[in-house]
């Protein structure tokens, strides 16, 4: 009965040409997830790794294992989602060059159609901005490293199709996405570019329009603190749907 009622809710999405979810950490991916999202229609998905080192993740706070990534990456394969991405990120704490090759092979023997490659980058609110004596890698061995990654990349068939800079990371160097041709993710390219409208749901989300100048957004940022978001639901919800009747603007 449930998957029914979501399957006739989402009817209206069924013209998408992409319809993609950040799974995220596998520690909070279950199949009973999968299974909704493919009655709702999602055609791509993201399960993230990060590292194949249990020391890592360990390291990093993460509550996932390296077996809990296999076994829910095993889980969508055996699903109708048929475009997969997995995240790697280069320069995490105490990873030798050594240890992110492996990484970088683990991930390409898999063979999903997307890669992500992520060079570390570290918030100011981050405990790890504290303790960047951690990291042994050096900017030329992180060089080396993402020009690994492409070399692999290419040997699966993947081609970069885009990439994004961040404030702190590792050497200055990007975050870079590779794709099997015909693949690519529309989602990273429109909001990369920011030439899609967002709409922002729930406390601390955003909502983006951007202007027909292509250059020039207007934004709504909804309040961290949930009372305080429920307190002005109204006024909010309100604030929400005027931004997406700004005159001049093309949605």
């Amino acid at each position: 009965m449930e998957r029914k009622l979501l399957q006739s809710n989402c009817e209206g999405l069924q013209h998408l040409r992409e319809f993609t979810v950040e799974a995220g950490r596998p520690d909070c991916f279950s199949a009973a997830k999968l299974a909704a999202m493919e009655a709702a229609g999602v055609n791509r998905i993201s399960v993230n790794p990060q590292s194949f080192h249990d020391k890592t993740l360990q390291l990093i706070g993460r509550r996932h294992s390296v077996r809990d990534f296999y076994n829910a990456y095993e889980l969508v394969r055996k699903s109708r989602i048929p475009v997969v991405n997995v995240d790697l990120i280069i320069g995490l704490p105490q990873e030798t060059e050594q240890e992110i090759a492996y990484s970088l092979e683990q991930a390409v023997k898999l063979a999903p159609e997307n890669l992500t490659v992520h060079t570390l980058t570290l918030k100011r609110s981050a405990p790890l901005f504290q303790k960047q004596e951690q990291a042994v890698l050096t900017t030329q061995a992180a060089e080396k490293m993402v020009q690994r990654a492409a070399e692999m990349a290419a040997a699966i068939g993947l081609e970069p199709y885009y990439l994004y800079r961040q404030h702190y990371m590792l050497g200055h160097l990007a975050n870079i996405g590779y794709a099997k041709p015909g693949t690519e993710s529309i989602y990273n390219i429109q909001m990369m570019e920011e030439r899609h409208p967002v709409i922002g749901v729930g406390p601390a989300s955003a909502s983006k329009v951007p202007l027909p100048d292509g250059h020039h957004l207007h934004k709504l940022n909804m309040p961290k603190n949930v009372a305080v978001y429920g307190a002005r639901l109204q006024e909010l919800a309100e604030r929400r749907r005027d931004l997406f009747n700004i005159e001049g603007t093309d949605l």
